[in-house]
């Protein structure tokens, strides 16, 4: 296995992109209730640690969140990600740190009317799969949970 001083700058560089994608699409499969595709950004074994719990493999962790819901036609969650940073190990894995601050809307609620309910840090673990790059493990950190 090379390490990341074996790396070019642009593996480096199509590591970090892709790993950056799965963030992005976490949080858009998330808020627009794709959770199949969600669950799918993580690898077959992979683990999501929220709230004091573990979830293990794409089945439990599809799971995790409202059951598995179906997609909505308007989203009621908004993620908002920032300082996504990331370390490359190797051509087959990497670790990243991501800052997040979720919103939620109740159904039926008026447009503006929006309740923060997390806001924290992801800790990541990341690896190529025969699928691409997926999450091997997510652990959500809370900084402050909005009352």
């Amino acid at each position: 296995m090379s390490t990341t001083l074996d790396l070019s700058p642009a593996v480096r560089r199509d590591i970090a992109d892709a790993c950056e994608r799965l963030v992005l699409d976490y949080a858009h499969f998330a808020d627009h209730g794709q959770m199949e595709d969600w669950a799918k950004l993580f690898a077959e074994d992979g683990e999501l640690h929220l709230f004091g719990q573990v979830h293990k493999g794409r089945k439990a962790i599809q799971g995790a969140i409202g059951g598995g819901a179906a997609p909505s036609s308007t989203p009621g969650s908004m993620h908002v990600t920032t300082n996504f940073r990331l370390d490359v190990a190797s051509e087959t894995e990497a670790s990243a740190t991501a800052y997040v601050a979720a919103y939620v809307k109740a159904p039926g609620a008026a447009a503006g009317s929006v309740t923060p309910v997390a806001v924290g840090i992801y800790r990541d673990r990341y690896r190529r799969t025969a699928e691409g790059w997926r999450f091997a493990q997510r652990a959500f950190e809370p900084f402050a949970m909005p009352s």
